[in-house]
């Protein structure tokens, strides 16, 4: 019996992947894309971030989180306006291919490795580099101080909406167009180093670079965006876990109570 990946008289592998069809997107819609996500970071997140903080006058934590979500949904519009209804593409033109749930789940293995390879990374960076190098997330995270509103809030956002969009950017759209042009080493390398370079902390950018190409190399292997998704979202919840136990320690030595 003929396994259904050879064709019927080839001992040839067929490509059950869909068609790489972003690798025909021209460039300025590429362009474009990226430009409307320079503008959403450097001049609509500082709008809406003010408007919410002194206009509404929300709690911080609220304000950053309904910030990240706002951002990311105007991320996603670009996409789909930009690249996907542009050029008549489908979201699974994209990486949205449906796997097993099993496969996806066996990512999760991965987390634990990741976060030590990746923590390693940033811990030689900091003593080759800076040893007073402070997080700048952890202000952003948790600007008030340890609560755990603010913690469960934060590992909704950088759990779930974060790696979602993120995703579908770095290594849905930005690894796909590369690859068909330079190549599959060239396409993971550079979309890692741009998925590192946009978090906009030149000190975290060789440890960001390595989850990304961690996560470009799960989508690669299993032909779907979601494992990476799935990768991504518990990462992000580890370490968004471990900057807030940091803090909660921190509280608890300056006889601060956790608070609510």
């Amino acid at each position: 019996m003929i396994p259904p990946e050879y064709e019927t008289g080839s001992t040839k592998p067929v490509n059950l992947l869909p068609e790489n069809k972003l690798g025909k997107v021209p460039f300025w819609d590429l362009l474009l894309t990226l430009v409307a996500l320079l503008i959403v970071m450097f001049f609509v997140w500082p709008i809406v971030f003010d408007y919410l903080k002194d206009g509404l006058h929300l709690e911080s934590v609220w304000v950053v989180a309904l910030t990240v979500i706002f951002q990311n949904v105007l991320l996603l519009c670009a996409i789909r306006f930009f690249i996907l209804a542009k050029n008549k593409l489908e979201w699974r033109d994209i990486g949205f291919v449906a796997i097993p749930l099993s496969k996806c789940l066996q990512t999760l293995y991965l987390v634990l490795p990741l976060v030590v390879v990746v923590g390693a990374v940033n811990a030689a960076m900091i003593y080759l580099v800076d040893s007073d190098f402070t997080n700048p997330q952890l202000s952003l995270l948790a600007p008030d101080g340890f609560s755990f509103q603010a913690f469960l809030i934060m590992l909704l956002v950088t759990g779930t909406i974060a790696p979602f969009v993120e995703e579908i950017t770095f290594r849905g759209l930005i690894l796909l167009w590369l690859e068909p042009r330079f190549g599959t080493v060239i396409a993971i390398t550079g979309s890692s180093l741009l998925f590192a370079t946009v978090h906009t902390v030149p000190m975290l950018i060789p440890a960001l670079t390595v989850a990304g190409i961690a996560f470009a190399l799960i989508s690669r292997k299993s032909g779907s965006l979601w494992p990476a998704i799935i990768l991504h979202g518990a990462f992000n919840m580890t370490m968004t876990s471990l900057l807030f136990f940091a803090l909660a320690q921190e509280g608890a030595q300056a006889g601060n109570p956790p608070g609510f």
